[in-house]
């Protein structure tokens, strides 16, 4: 029975031997699975991470389009107004020769004015002249008529001539500019 006994004891050393290599065998897979789960953890925290960076590169995409097609509308607007002030340049240089024609018209009306004033003026002078030899004949013979019939003002003013009249606004209009400075 010993004999029995000790064969059993081997055989069960042998199992138990077979067993904990068995366990070893398990434990180092157990081990290298969890290696290949902490591995596969990695890769997928790593996947997370891309699909994050790829929805922000979506996202700046998206934004980027936004802005070419905001661009091209400002360079198409931007068109449209080069060729709007072109339009204007044209219609401004017509408005500056229609100016510079009714300048040179306007000068000519002016000149033709100022030619007038210098005759007016010439008149003007002619009829002081006129009035100074009248004034003096009729001091004299208002001196006489002083001593003889006092006049009133409106008597004196009823007989004025045009040319009298005339003469006498423009000396009371040079008082005025005088009396101004």
């Amino acid at each position: 029975m010993y004999f029995k006994v000790s064969k059993v004891a081997i055989q069960f050393e042998g199992i138990a031997h077979c067993l904990k290599e068995e366990l070893n065998k398990d434990k180092e897979s157990a081990r290298e699975i969890d290696s290949i789960i902490s591995k596969v953890d990695a890769l997928s925290e790593e996947l997370r991470a891309k699909r994050r960076q790829i929805s922000l590169l979506e996202d700046d995409k998206a934004q980027l389009l936004s802005v070419k097609e905001k661009f091209d509308a400002m360079s198409k607007e931007k068109e449209e107004l080069v060729k709007e002030s072109g339009k204007l340049r044209k219609e401004l240089k017509k408005c500056r020769r229609e100016l510079e024609e009714v300048k040179g018209k306007r000068q000519s009306e002016i000149e033709k004015y100022k030619s007038a004033f210098d005759k007016m003026d010439e008149l003007v002078e002619k009829e002081r002249e006129a009035h100074k030899l009248e004034e003096g004949e009729l001091r004299e013979n208002n001196n006489e008529l002083q001593r003889q019939i006092p006049v009133s003002y409106t008597h004196l003013r009823a007989h004025e001539t045009s040319l009298h009249l005339v003469c006498r606004l423009l000396l009371e209009k040079k008082k005025k500019k005088r009396k101004k400075k």
